[in-house]
């Protein structure tokens, strides 16, 4: 005769000691006996490794909080010989004089040079521009098309085979499987060409003129045209910050596209 063990035989056999217990939320696992543990050499070189990190993001952030700063200081304080790092004396006017200054003759004001820059740039994203679009998208091209080769030859070739033979069309194939997992690199491509577009100085400065002058020749213009000689250090820099600021908040933007792309796109073993 065949003896049923039950729910409750079982309960019976085991302990309340003996039941599993749930480690509270928070809390770290005990440590094994047997675990190892980092060496000392380990933890100093990571150490070094994280205060190098540190120094050199710093250095790298600092530029950009300064010219910040700048901007938001008033002129007599910026000249002084004890420059404070945080505007104690917080002002707008930098802003104001470079957003409503007057051009000076043969040159450009900034919001005409602010929508001559998008032009350009969304020119360049989309391959839509003649003039200075056409030449920003020839030297940007050699390039994405260098870094979407990375991307591209990282996909296997076995997902479209596997699309087609679940009655894909070679097309179909492309769209649905392999361009979804591009978008990590035509993202970052994307950022690339914008922000070569945005930044771009020479060639501007010599193929535009007048009113059709981008951001970075206008914030030349400008700094050189002070009023009485002096550079108006502080216009300069909220000058400087507007130009930055539509980058920084394209990446923003992007940024999380990125990521998504990234997770969408990885396939199992």
């Amino acid at each position: 005769m065949s003896t049923q063990v039950t729910p409750a035989s079982q309960l019976g056999t085991i302990g309340i000691d003996d039941e599993p217990r749930v480690r509270p939320r928070g809390t770290r696992p005990p440590r094994l006996e047997g675990a190892r543990r980092p060496s000392p050499r380990k933890v100093v070189t990571r150490t070094l490794l994280n205060i190098a990190a540190a120094v050199v993001f710093v250095m790298s952030v600092f530029p950009v909080y300064w010219m910040v700063n700048m901007s938001f200081t008033p002129t007599n304080e910026i000249i002084s010989r004890d420059p404070s790092f945080v505007p104690l004396d917080f002002t707008l006017e930098n802003y104001i004089t470079a957003w409503t200054r007057e051009a000076a003759p043969g040159q450009t004001d900034f919001p005409h040079a602010l929508g001559t820059t998008v032009t350009v740039t969304v020119g360049v994203l989309i391959v839509t521009l003649l003039g200075l679009g056409i030449v920003y998208t020839a030297a940007v091209i050699p390039f994405t098309i260098w870094t979407l080769r990375g991307f591209v030859a990282g996909v296997p070739a076995d997902l479209e085979e596997a699309a087609m033979i679940d009655g894909c069309t070679k097309s179909q194939a492309f769209w649905k499987v392999t361009f979804p997992l591009l978008a990590p690199g035509l993202v970052a491509t994307g950022i690339f060409a914008f922000i070569q577009s945005w930044n771009e100085f020479t060639m501007a400065l010599l193929m535009m003129k007048g009113y059709n002058l981008t951001l970075m020749p206008w914030l030349n213009a400008f700094q050189s045209s002070s009023v009485g000689g002096a550079v108006n250090w502080g216009a300069v820099m909220a000058g400087s910050t507007l130009i930055a600021l539509p980058v920084v908040i394209f990446f923003l933007i992007v940024q999380g596209r990125m990521t998504g792309g990234l997770v969408a796109g990885a396939v199992k073993g």
